[in-house]
């Protein structure tokens, strides 16, 4: 918790990736419960050589309380650092948790 005599609004909004490190077609669970209720979001995934792409039509939303689970297939991604965009429709708030894919491990 940050403490502060200053009134700031940030855009960005805390958001929990399990696990943060793996390798390719291991599934990641992401949760926040910080988005407004019944709030749908448009998600993209930055690439570690730059470019971006966005989800395909999923239709996500929060529940009654605001809280997302989103599972993510890491299967295709190359090693790398990645980011995944994910921005509140109404809200406007972006959570932008960072994923590291792992190169494999030598047999």
């Amino acid at each position: 918790m940050i403490v502060s005599d200053v009134n700031h609004a940030d855009p960005f909004i805390w958001m929990e990736a399990t696990p943060t490190h793996c390798k390719s077609g291991e599934k990641v669970r992401l949760f926040t419960n910080r988005f407004a209720p019944f709030e749908r979001f448009s998600i993209t995934l930055h690439f570690p050589d730059g470019h971006e792409e966005k989800a395909p039509g999923k239709k996500i939303k929060s529940n009654s309380v605001g809280k997302v689970w989103i599972t993510l297939d890491t299967s295709g991604l190359d090693p790398g650092s990645y980011q995944l965009i994910i921005e509140g429709q109404r809200s406007q708030l972006k959570a932008i948790p960072t994923l590291v894919i792992d190169p494999p491990t030598a047999e």
